[in-house]
């Protein structure tokens, strides 16, 4: 909601995109990929004075979200994670590939094509033809490199973890939709597009039911023998 509106481009989108961005922050940390994803919004576009607004209305955010922050003693250092490139990128474009969880090689190669996708898109300026579309990709890639920054120190493994499947998904998603709005702007090739959608569909909900049915069963019993 917050990138919907700020991509409005007028003082109300502002009002309310500031809003929902606060209300992002506060439901969860990554929501703090909003700002800096409008704010290079911003500069590509030219209005710099926006954009010095926006930075400030950033700091006095982020200044009142740590406020009294506690780092647990488990989570790795972001110096750490700077250290060990590797790991950090392995970590970033794990994450980004990381519906094809069943696979570390798979899910790296994904995350990877990913963003060489989102460069190609990028140098295409898709920004200036779908903004809400791109700021919500553009989001995500944030949200990874916070991830990779604070948790990488973990391992890569980590970045496979269920409870960031759904990040990958919406990517995928949206990336989809990008697809599409190319496919059927031409009104070229339409049939076929729609016929490999519906394989891949079925494919991506049969591959990986197995393994998700077994992942649910052994997360069923740990929470019986939690209790």
């Amino acid at each position: 909601l917050s990138l919907y509106f700020l991509s409005k481009g007028n003082v109300k989108g502002y009002i309310l995109g500031l809003l929902f961005g606060v209300f992002s922050v506060y439901t969860q940390g990554s929501g703090l990929g909003v700002f800096p994803a409008f704010w290079c919004y911003l500069i590509s576009e030219k209005k710099y004075r926006v954009s010095f607004y926006w930075l400030v209305g950033f700091l006095i955010v982020v200044s009142f979200y740590f406020m009294g922050y506690e780092k647990p003693d488990n989570h790795p250092s972001m110096w750490e994670a700077l250290r060990h490139q590797g790991q950090l990128w392995g970590y970033f474009f794990s994450f980004l590939g990381g519906f094809l969880f069943f696979s570390k090689k798979i899910a790296f190669l994904c995350g990877l094509i990913f963003s060489l996708f989102f460069i190609f898109i990028t140098f295409k300026k898709y920004y200036l033809k779908r903004p809400p579309l791109y700021l919500f990709i553009f989001f995500i890639f944030i949200v990874a490199a916070m991830a990779a920054l604070t948790r990488s120190g973990f391992g890569i493994e980590h970045a496979l973890t269920p409870r960031y499947k759904i990040i990958s998904i919406l990517l995928a998603i949206s990336f989809y939709v990008v697809v599409a709005d190319w496919i059927f702007s031409s009104k070229k090739k339409e049939r076929a597009f729609i016929a490999i959608s519906i394989v891949l569909s079925i494919l991506s909900y049969f591959a990986p039911l197995k393994l998700g049915l077994y992942n649910l069963k052994m997360h069923s019993i740990g929470i019986v023998e939690g209790v």
